[in-house]
């Protein structure tokens, strides 16, 4: 930054290395610099939007997401963070809307599918959410956290063999889990 203090990268770089020592508010001014100096720079955005998040400034975080999708509309980070903050919020129909966009974009993003299996399990609807978590572990068979949530899932629809075997699965992937009966 000292050598090229117009080099928009340099403070997103050190803004990504604030983010990752926790340090947000740091990290969220070397982004607004970042977009200072290249104001079409939608990763900037999305970056600050996260950083909002990790403070609780929901609305902020949203805003950023949005613009950055505004800039880039294929960048499926964005959609999957603004999805994860509608989910806190229990906005769950935008959630699931966000999360929807990335399977489109990207149909191998097995957390897109396991967010948005999460989203329909808050709401209730654990059919779809099986679904999702089923698409999840056929991308990504190791995941223990996906075994456990299908296996809620399972229990809830009264499935309980089905909720069982997910449940000793996700035990020797190493993730405890409730015993559904």
């Amino acid at each position: 930054i000292q050598l090229s203090p117009e080099n928009a990268g340099a403070y997103r770089g050190r803004g990504l290395a604030y983010y990752y020592q926790e340090k947000y508010g740091l990290a969220i001014a070397d982004y607004t610099k970042a977009i200072q100096l290249n104001p079409l720079d939608a990763v900037s955005y999305y970056s600050r939007g996260t950083a909002h998040y990790r403070q609780g400034n929901f609305s902020l975080a949203i805003a950023d997401c949005t613009k950055a999708i505004q800039i880039n509309p294929q960048l499926t980070t964005a959609y999957v963070n603004r999805g994860v903050v509608h989910d806190s919020q229990g906005n769950y129909s935008l959630a699931i809307a966000d999360y929807t966009k990335v399977i489109q974009l990207n149909p191998e993003i097995a957390d897109a599918y396991y967010n948005r299996a999460t989203a329909y399990y808050k709401q209730g609807n654990y059919s779809l959410a099986v679904d999702d978590y089923t698409k999840a572990i056929q991308l990504n068979p190791q995941d223990a956290k996906v075994y456990r949530d299908r296996g809620l899932a399972y229990c809830f629809l009264r499935q309980v063999s089905l909720a069982n075997a997910d449940n000793k699965k996700a035990v020797e992937l190493g993730v405890g889990v409730q015993e559904c009966r």
